[in-house]
């Protein structure tokens, strides 16, 4: 014959017991959820060019059209890695 063991716990330890277990088994998945923001790459106006296959000329022409945006420290004209995304514009295929 078995025998079994009751614990009593009061209400106040069987929630901290069943939201320590919870937290526990989430983990695993808010690690997959909260990843370190990217750091922000900056890059020049000749790598920017080399990126987009397009000519240092051309580049000038849409940052100066308002095509892709650019930002300047000190004499330096720089493009992040977001601003050289949304210089892309989808197309639909048929």
């Amino acid at each position: 014959m078995q025998t079994q063991t009751i614990i009593q716990h009061s209400p106040t330890e069987f929630v901290a017991n069943v939201a320590e277990e919870v937290v526990e088994r989430l983990k695993p998945l808010l690690n997959k959820l909260i990843s370190p923001t990217p750091e922000m790459r900056l890059h020049s106006r000749q790598e920017t060019a080399k990126i987009l296959n397009i000519a240092l000329s051309n580049l000038a022409e849409k940052t100066k059209n308002g095509e892709i945006t650019a930002s300047r420290l000190g004499s330096r004209v720089l493009y992040s890695d977001e601003d050289i995304k949304n210089a892309l514009t989808k197309i639909r295929t048929v």
